[in-house]
């Protein structure tokens, strides 16, 4: 749904809303469940084979539901359904001090990656309302940003980790691991929120959060951004799955476009010149429109499916480069962000 409405907004397709409204019709029929939340996977015939609660997936689903609103499918619904699924987690799965749990009951570790998704969903649904207005939706994605700033962000190597406790406290076990491509993501959801609310702190933090995605997370021998690290930083996986590259992309392109400087500038230009390079190692695959979803850490792509929740990432990185520097300059980029 995502994909399409991008399509239809950047004019890259024509029958955009046709697919849109396909999915919007598939996600309600198939995958709504009561009392307003999504099941977790249907079979090929769209029958569901998983009805477990994940709140990584009813992130998504709100996220989806704002791209169907945002392509003007089935009038006022997809906002009736992501307000029944958000009050349907506030008031079954909601954190005492902020965010979701994961479970009912509660059940440890609390996940950051949902509550990413759900930041990105939150402020997507925010710009279609209006800024200008209280909401539900800003008011999720004021929380989350300071979630992130208070609990998420460990002050000692200034990375978001996987796993917390129910307190909200990096786990520090053998299981708990950093991704770089997380800090590239998180970095750019908090730099565009933080240009949105014209809020300094939330602007720098998502510097920070990219700058330290780039500073520990490229791996030395192929300039690609690797899988996963220790939580000292160290790396724990060298080799570089695509969606990481393409989060790179959509950082740099925010960096880029809301430089404060020329120095600044040229440092982003390089820097994204890089990313774009390495992005594009993923997409020389044939029949065209494939890609390949990781390279090892040698650079040496490894064959195998691909992955069709990489074009979201595929997607979200070729829009922001085509509005920064591929000759398409938007209005705003990313939407909602007036640029310099």
């Amino acid at each position: 749904m995502y994909v399409y409405a991008v399509a239809h907004r950047r004019r890259w397709h024509p029958e955009g809303p046709q697919a849109v409204a396909h999915g919007w019709r598939f996600l309600q029929s198939r995958l709504r469940q009561r009392p307003g939340h999504y099941a977790s996977a249907v079979d090929v015939s769209g029958n569901v084979v998983d009805h477990r609660f994940d709140l990584y997936e009813q992130a998504f689903a709100l996220f989806g539901l704002a791209a169907a609103q945002q392509a003007g499918i089935a009038g006022a619904e997809p906002e009736i359904a992501a307000t029944e699924l958000l009050s349907h987690l506030m008031a079954v799965y909601r954190h005492p001090f902020a965010g979701f749990e994961e479970a009912v009951p509660p059940s440890a570790p609390l996940l950051s990656n949902p509550h990413m998704h759900l930041f990105e969903a939150s402020i997507a649904w925010a710009r279609l309302v209006g800024l200008q207005r209280a909401s539900c939706w800003a008011g999720l994605a004021d929380e989350l940003a300071e979630l992130c700033l208070s609990r998420l962000i460990d002050p000692r190597t200034g990375a978001i980790a996987e796993l917390y406790d129910s307190q909200w406290r990096p786990l520090a076990d053998a299981s708990q691991r950093v991704e770089p491509g997380h800090q590239f993501e998180w970095g750019w959801l908090m730099m565009s929120w933080g240009l949105d609310r014209r809020e300094h702190r939330l602007v720098d933090a998502g510097r920070r959060l990219i700058d330290l995605g780039e500073s520990t997370g490229i791996g030395t021998h192929c300039g690609l951004v690797v899988n996963e690290l220790h939580r000292d930083l160290s790396v724990k996986d060298d080799a570089a799955r695509l969606w990481p590259q393409a989060e790179r992309v959509r950082a740099w392109c925010l960096r880029l476009s809301s430089a404060r400087s020329a120095l600044e500038r040229d440092l982003a230009t390089v820097r994204l010149e890089s990313a774009l390079k390495g992005l594009g190692q993923f997409l020389d695959r044939e029949p065209r429109g494939l890609w390949y979803e990781q390279l090892s850490a040698g650079g040496v792509r490894v064959a195998g499916n691909c992955r069709a929740s990489s074009l979201y990432h595929i997607v979200g990185a070729v829009e922001a480069a085509q509005c920064v520097v591929g000759g398409a300059q938007s209005a705003t980029y990313p939407p909602g962000i007036p640029l310099p």
